[in-house]
């Protein structure tokens, strides 16, 4: 907190003092010229530069016309200012198609420039770009530029161009130069204003491109100043600038994925136990004149389907004991004789065997009953035994 209030008292004061060096500068100074000038004016001779002292504050001279061509007569004029001490900046007309061509015109103009040039200036005022955007090529510039020099780094564009291809690169600059070729000031703030293209000066055989300093922003002796650059960018004199403090980031650390094996569901089966019906022995019901031999017999139940067919049976059977003796008469009927039997013994068997006959009823099925009308079934003579 102490080195917060430290930092804006102290740019305050940095403030206040370059507040009282404007109101200090004369009134001449502001007034005089700051011509841009180039192989298009020619090489001037040390009579010209003599002339030419009087009337400007400084010179913004070219170096070259992007990468691969260098201004022919800038070696000669920066030479000249720097004999008959005239201060000068220089400024690199960019061509850059990329951002990587943006570094390298950027470290070609460095190596290039004078040493004594008090500032550089970025002339972007053509899209010649290829790949990227044009606000990452004036950045990369800017950058390259930066990590070789101390010194100020000026941008130079007129209104429209500027806003529309270098809007967010353009603010990190120590100032910029805006060029408006009429009566009304720049719609955007300033540090200089080129306001003609057709003014004239002593020395000079052609007409020269002319500026003006806002001496509101920067004054004259911010842009003359010789050094590395060690105040900060000022937009207005008359605003302080406050140092803002910025919260420190916090680093969280990711949260933790546990991966787990997705368990299938098991669909649990039941099985049911099915018990086994004991075997039982069932005895058959019959009347009183059913033999000894028939009421013996059982009839066995079973598990299942075929315990109830023996359960139908029966029930059929009893159902048969009940019925008249009728079909018994009709099968008699039927009896195939093997051997000549007495009138006697057959009238016996058919009184004393008409259960017997019964019982073989007994036997039929359910199915013989249901076909009535088939032939009915030849039966065996039975012998009566004496």
């Amino acid at each position: 907190m102490r080195k917060s209030i430290f930092g804006v008292t102290l740019l305050m004061t940095m403030a206040a003092i370059e507040t009282l060096t404007v109101t200090a500068e004369p009134a001449q100074a502001r007034s005089l010229a700051i011509p841009d000038i180039s192989e298009w004016q020619g090489a001037l001779t040390a009579t010209q530069v003599q002339q030419l002292k009087p009337q400007v504050a400084f010179v913004i001279n070219r170096r070259q016309y992007g990468a691969n061509y260098v201004d022919k007569d800038a070696a000669n004029n920066t030479s000249l200012y720097v004999r008959y001490g005239i201060p000068f900046g220089e400024y690199d007309f960019a061509t850059f198609t990329s951002v990587k061509a943006a570094r390298l015109e950027a470290r070609d103009f460095y190596q290039r420039a004078n040493p004594a040039t008090r500032f550089y200036v970025l002339d972007y005022e053509v899209n010649d770009l290829r790949s990227g955007s044009t606000n990452a090529a004036v950045k990369a510039w800017y950058q390259a530029m930066r990590s070789l020099t101390k010194k100020k780094l000026i941008f130079y564009s007129y209104a429209s161009f500027a806003t529309e291809f270098a809007n967010t690169a353009r603010q990190a600059f120590n100032a910029q130069w805006i060029a408006e070729y009429n009566r009304q000031k720049p719609a955007i703030p300033y540090a200089m204003w080129q306001y003609t293209d057709a003014a004239h000066l002593a020395g000079i055989p052609t007409a020269v491109d002319n500026s003006r300093v806002n001496v509101k922003v920067h004054p004259i002796s911010w842009w003359t100043a010789t050094g590395s650059l060690t105040t900060p960018m000022m937009r207005a004199v008359s605003r302080p600038i406050v140092e803002k403090t910025v919260a420190p980031v916090v680093k969280v650390k990711p949260a933790r994925v546990i991966k787990t094996k997705h368990r299938q569901h098991v669909k649990k089966v039941v099985t049911k136990s099915v018990k086994k019906h004991p075997v039982t022995k069932v005895k058959a019901k019959s009347s009183k004149s059913v033999t000894k031999a028939s009421k013996a017999r059982t009839v066995k139940k079973r598990s299942g389907v075929k315990a109830k067919r023996v359960k139908k049976t029966v029930n059929h059977r009893r159902v048969a004991a009940k019925k008249s003796v009728r079909p018994v008469k009709r099968q008699l009927k039927h009896v195939v004789v093997k051997k000549p039997v007495r009138r006697h013994a057959v009238k016996r068997v058919v009184k004393h065997r008409r259960v017997a006959k019964v019982k073989r009823a007994k036997k039929v099925t359910k199915r013989r009953l249901s076909q009535s009308q088939r032939h009915p079934r030849r039966l065996k003579k039975v012998r009566h035994k004496r």
